[in-house]
């Protein structure tokens, strides 16, 4: 039978957790499924340890690509698709036995472009696993519920970005740009998807395993170079979103948050924002939602405090911003 379902496994220097991730992928319940390693140019045992998978599983297809960052391999394996339906699983990640047979046939089901499950974070150092829900209560995102409107879609933002337990009609990531050279870009595969989006649910059982900590793991990254690569990264959603047609005022929202999450994780950095470049993408941001400063203000009188409505108001002040925004970090660090 032909496959539904491609695997994306992006590869880069990770002989010492590849042979777990695939055969996770090869021991699905669910067969119907190919899996693509994508190969960014890594440069120890990764892929010879994927060909030797693809020797004993005709299902996997080991795909070599220059190096070009997390978003190429996301670009050039999209462009390849012919299943109906693919997910990505980082090769230091692995699966749960029945992760893909869940997904697919609740995605068939109900007709889904995208489905959202939950997670296990597993930490290196002494093998524990913690539960993660994909989305805070206070987003209301029922369990199993089929959301059909942009606005209930697009509420779908606020939740965990990462690729773990997602799955996704191939259709809506087709036309998805991707910045080269840097990491995070998976959160732009699940943003803009949801903005191509007409049917989209959460599941919410914990179907993938996140080894959170190990050495060169992006996501525990907080060097400057990481701060750069998630300014490229927000530019590029802020972008694509602000000029998608299907956008709604709770995606104005969230991409205001994503400006304050910013601020937050930056403010360790204490010359950042001095480097020119950086202070000027950031004021790209803010001055990209200018022209729906009332309507991210409804959200922000909505659902923050007093503190927070004073903080977008000096953000969204052209004349005083950049002296709010120097005044704002120093605040954070005495925090």
């Amino acid at each position: 039978m032909d496959p539904k379902v491609t695997v994306i496994v992006p590869t880069y220097n990770v002989e010492k957790y590849i042979s777990k991730c695939l055969t996770s992928l090869i021991n699905q319940t669910y067969n119907q499924i190919q899996i693509f390693v994508v190969s960014d140019g890594s440069k120890d045992n990764s892929i010879q340890i994927a060909q030797e998978f693809e020797k004993k599983d005709s299902r996997v297809k080991v795909l070599l690509k220059e190096n070009g960052g997390y978003g190429s391999v996301l670009e050039f394996a999209i462009n390849k698709l012919r299943t109906d339906y693919f997910l990505v699983c980082d090769p230091d990640d692995w699966l749960t036995p029945n992760a893909i047979k869940e997904l697919i046939e609740f995605a068939e089901k109900e007709n889904l472009d995208l489905v959202v499950g939950d997670k296990y974070k597993v930490f290196l150092e002494d093998n524990s696993q913690k539960y993660i829900n994909s989305f805070n209560k206070k987003y209301n995102i029922s369990p199993k519920k089929v959301y059909t409107s942009s606005t209930d879609i697009q509420r779908f933002a606020f939740g965990e970005g990462s690729p773990h337990a997602k799955l996704f009609r191939s259709e809506v990531a087709k036309n998805i740009a991707f910045p080269h050279k840097v990491s995070y870009t998976d959160t732009i595969l699940y943003e803009v998807s949801l903005l191509n989006s007409k049917r989209v649910a959460y599941y919410n059982s914990a179907l993938a395993y996140y080894l959170i900590d190990r050495p060169g793991n992006t996501m525990t990254d907080k060097s400057e170079k990481s701060l750069r690569d998630h300014l490229v990264v927000m530019k590029s959603i802020f972008e694509q979103t602000l000029n998608h047609a299907n956008k709604q005022p709770v995606i104005l929202y969230y991409l205001y948050s994503l400006i304050i999450q910013f601020l937050n994780e930056s403010s360790g950095h204490k010359n950042f924002f001095k480097k020119s470049n950086n202070k000027k993408v950031i004021f790209y941001l803010i001055n990209s939602l200018q022209p729906y400063e009332a309507t991210i203000y409804s959200f922000v009188n909505k659902e923050e405090n007093g503190k927070r409505k004073f903080i977008f108001k000096g953000l969204m002040n052209k004349r005083f911003r950049s002296a709010f925004i120097k005044i704002y970090q120093v605040y954070l660090q005495k925090k």
